[in-house]
């Protein structure tokens, strides 16, 4: 089996989890992946309704961020049930190397655990965030589910996809240097990709990535196009308009905020975009595909 058709696997096999209603999300911290991120950073990213209000904030993000190794070394003793910093439950699968040892983790989020906790947490994440604590109250009981993740259901759901990533661990792990023709261009888009994915919200320009990946503007623009098929201003067009999909259909932020958080700033410009993209405004849109949790 090649990197790439494994890739493709674990991109479907996600896609088959979120079709099932799990949110499921990787986190690595040791597995060499510059070269794959490109495939797989749609999957890096927790998409439930209550962590993208959390994140929304860069330095909620942050925070979620700089915590992962603590996960990681919870992780040594096998899966568990958690709380995160905003009060969120989650089960937690490590992926492990040759040696046994957690190399990274698949999250399966969403869920109630301790209500009293999860408030404390809450109140406190609501001073990280910038948000209300009654907006993060209302999205928790919105859009997580009342009852304790079965940790023993989901193992069975999960354990899949933790062999297909220690596969590709022992995969990239054994790769010569050079081993793979185009692995320097997929470094490099796979750097941009993720760095996109961080900041699209922000007024990023292309010289900007091109020197987080230590490339020259004209090398980046021209594999993008040749790899992703678009430009980078298209990618990151499309990338705030799925978030403002999401937002509009699975949260009760205003149209205004939903602006100011893509990026956009001027409410009258992103809905005029919006309505050039889906060809449907988006108050439109949130009233025919809003979703009742």
């Amino acid at each position: 089996m090649s990197i790439y058709d494994l890739l493709r696997d674990i991109a479907k096999y996600f896609e088959h989890l979120q079709a099932q209603g799990y949110y499921v999300a990787f986190h690595n911290l040791l597995i060499p992946m510059e070269s794959c991120m490109t495939e797989l950073a749609p999957y890096n990213i927790n998409s439930n309704p209550f962590c993208l209000l959390v994140k929304s904030s860069s330095e909620a993000w942050t925070h979620c961020v700089e915590r992962q190794p603590k996960v990681l070394k919870a992780c040594e003793k096998g899966a568990f049930c958690g709380m995160c910093y905003a009060g969120m439950g989650e089960a937690v699968f490590p992926v492990r190397n040759k040696e046994g040892q957690p190399v990274a983790f698949l999250s399966v989020s969403g869920y109630q655990l301790d209500k009293e906790q999860a408030m404390q947490r809450i109140k406190a994440a609501a001073v990280r965030c910038g948000h209300s604590e009654e907006q993060i109250r209302e999205a928790y009981f919105r859009h997580l589910k009342p009852e304790k993740p079965d940790l023993d259901k989901l193992a069975v759901q999960i354990a899949p996809l933790c062999r297909m990533f220690e596969l590709l661990n022992m995969l990239l792990g054994g790769l010569p240097h050079g081993g793979v023709g185009d692995l320097t261009q997929n470094s490099i888009l796979s750097h941009a990709v993720v760095y996109l994915r961080r900041h699209y919200a922000e007024q990023i320009s292309a010289s900007e990535v091109a020197q987080v990946c230590h490339c020259s503007v004209s090398t980046l623009s021209h594999l993008f196009k040749k790899k992703m098929g678009i430009s980078i201003s298209r990618y990151v067009q499309e990338l705030r308009m799925n978030d403002a999909r999401r937002l509009l259909r699975d949260t009760d932020l205003s149209v205004n905020m939903v602006s100011d958080m893509l990026g956009y700033g001027n409410p009258n410009y992103f809905c005029n975009v919006f309505r050039r993209e889906t060809g449907i405004a988006p108050t439109m849109f949130r009233a025919k595909y809003r979703r009742d949790f």
